[in-house]
Parts: C-alpha cells; sequence; structure tokens
C-alpha cells in the first residue's frame, strides 16, 4: 500500500503533462494538495496546458524535451513520479517511431533512478499490449501476438519494455512500481487537430457539418472518460499492489456508432465511404476486462455514462475551435 498522503504533501513529478490524462491528472493532484505543500513538478515540450481550470501558481512548470539526456539528468529526485510522456495518438507515434521507443524505454529507465527511497513510479502503459490477441476482453495476464516488424512495433515494443523496466525496477532499484495499460480515454483537455479518431470525427463535423467515414466503422471499441480515468489512476497508485492494472470503460460501441452520435449531436450529416481508406494495422476490437482494477474499491465504481460523458467532450472542442478562431 501506498500512503495518500504522499499524494498531498511530498514531491511529485507528472511528465506528460500537456496530455489529455496528464493535464487532467495533474488538475485533481492540485486540488488533493494540503497547504504548504511543495509544488507539483510537471515537464512539458510546449510549455501550454490545456484550458481545464488548471491552478498554474501551484506547479513548476519545467519546459523541455525529456529525449534531451542532460534535461533529464538535471531533474532532482522525487517521491512519486507518474510517467505519462508518449504519443498516444497513432498517427504521432507512426511517424516518430524512434522517439516513441526511446520515450518508453531510455527515458522510463532515467525516470526510474529519480524516485526517492521508498517511493512510487506509475508508468502509462496501453492497450496495445494485446494487440493481436484473441482474447476479449484482455485481462493483465493476456499477451498480444504482434511482432517486432508490425507497423505500431514502436509503440507496442516500447510499452512492453517500459513495464519490464518498471517491473525490475522493484528489485533492482527498491522502486514501488506498476503499470497501468490504458484504453481510449476521453473528455476535455485533447488539443485541436488531435487525430484520434473521436476528436477527428468531433472536429470534422463541427467544422464541416459533415463527416464522412474513413471505412465501414466495424470496428468496436471502449471508451473510458477522462474524470473516471484520474480516480482509477489514484486508486491504483494509493492501493494498488500488482505490477500491472487494466484502465478502460464499460461500454463498447462501434466506431460507424459513435460517427452516428456525434453526427447527431452535432447537427452533421452523416456518411459511409465509397471504399475503405482507414488505418489497416489497428485492433478490430478494444475492451479491457476491469475485474481487478474494480477490486481496489470497496463499493461499485460508477462510471460516467458515454452519452454524457461525449456530449461533455462535444461542448468542450466547441469552445476550443471558437477560440482557435479568434
Amino acid at each position: 500500500m501506498f500512503d495518500l498522503c504522499n499524494l498531498r504533501e511530498d514531491k511529485i513529478l507528472v511528465t506528460g503533462a500537456s496530455g489529455i490524462i496528464g493535464s487532467n491528472l495533474v488538475k485533481e493532484l492540485i486540488s488533493q494538495r494540503q497547504d504548504g505543500a511543495p509544488k507539483i513538478t510537471i515537464t512539458t515540450k510546449s510549455g501550454i496546458l490545456p484550458n481545464i481550470g488548471i491552478d498554474e501558481t501551484k506547479l513548476e512548470i519545467l519546459k523541455g524535451n525529456l529525449l534531451d539526456s542532460e534535461f533529464i539528468r538535471g531533474l532532482p529526485s522525487y517521491k512519486v513520479i507518474f510517467h505519462a510522456a508518449g504519443y498516444g495518438q497513432p498517427a504521432r507515434f507512426l511517424e516518430d517511431t524512434f522517439g516513441t521507443l526511446q520515450l518508453n524505454c531510455e527515458v522510463t529507465s532515467s525516470l526510474l533512478k529519480k524516485v526517492s527511497k521508498g517511493g512510487r513510479f506509475v508508468f502509462f502503459s496501453s492497450s496495445e499490449i494485446y494487440s493481436g490477441s484473441p482474447d476479449v476482453p484482455s485481462r493483465e495476464e493476456h499477451i498480444g501476438t504482434t511482432d517486432p516488424y508490425h507497423p505500431r512495433a514502436a509503440y507496442i515494443e516500447g510499452k512492453r519494455v517500459g513495464e519490464a523496466l518498471a517491473f525490475l525496477a522493484r528489485k533492482a532499484l527498491g522502486v514501488s512500481t506498476t503499470s497501468i495499460r490504458i484504453a481510449l480515454v476521453y473528455g476535455p483537455g485533447t488539443k485541436v487537430g488531435d487525430a484520434r479518431v473521436m476528436n477527428s470525427f468531433i472536429s470534422r463535423s463541427i467544422q464541416n457539418k459533415e463527416l464522412e467515414m474513413l471505412d465501414m466503422g466495424d470496428a468496436l471499441r471502449t471508451y473510458c472518460y477522462v474524470d473516471d480515468a484520474v480516480k482509477l489512476i489514484l486508486k491504483i497508485t494509493t492501493s494498488g499492489a500488482e505490477p500491472v492494472y487494466n484502465l478502460g470503460g464499460t461500454e463498447t460501441i462501434s466506431i460507424r456508432e459513435l460517427g452516428a452520435m456525434i453526427a447527431e449531436m452535432t447537427g452533421a450529416e452523416f456518411r459511409l465511404p465509397k471504399q475503405n481508406t482507414g488505418l489497416k494495422s489497428a485492433p478490430s476490437v478494444v475492451k479491457l476486462d476491469m475485474s481487478k482494477t474494480l477490486q481496489l474499491f470497496p463499493s461499485t465504481f460508477e462510471f460516467t455514462a458515454f452519452n454524457d460523458g461525449l456530449r461533455q467532450t462535444i461542448d468542450w472542442q466547441k469552445n476550443e475551435l471558437l477560440d482557435a478562431r479568434e
């Protein structure tokens, strides 16, 4: 067990704090901090955080590139490190394959050495670990079947190595570690131009008043609202003793159904394509078994209804697109 007081009082580092999960996690950590506690340290390449109501006066913002070894070498030690940095968008990790590997392998190794005695390291892994597995929903003991030459190998293999490093650090460095395999978190906090399916659908529907699918949308996805994801992350951090936990939602929907819902909510025209042009390497089903994670809660965990979460996401993105035009 990891004392919740560590999150309220001790030095904390959050990498990837400008992303949807990192930024919302930072916002929640700030709300739990006690008076007089050190500022939460975050790293970000841009120095710009999403407009989700984060009190930046409570932060030490380190602008820099984690791929710069000198930047990491200059970091002090921390009691808790959340390593959330990485390319969550397939388009991004397919574009920068070597950087993707480095963020999950070299950077993870370096950050593990920055955890102080008795501290905690949380590695943000991915459901992509299960790619190719016939077992659905995916449980933590399952493993994918993709090889190192798969189109998404930089991301998948990078996450596998990151998990292995975190696990081995338990004995080698005496660090308390956990990896969280995260699937399809959505909600406020994404950047304008985010190319992931849901965000792309929302943007195109709002801006063009029409949404044409890239393929027939048969693939199945199970989304998790970001507020729920943050609660799950904090519970795993403070109560989880296992090396790895799943983090995902419970409502499964096809990409076609998702597109139709977004088009209806935004008043856009919805059309199926004349030919398929989608990503061929994407998994056909993403659904995680949440049993082990939910056992950490003393009572039933109430997930945000997908309809409600989607409406909030659309409303937030409408405001972001409006601000970007001004």
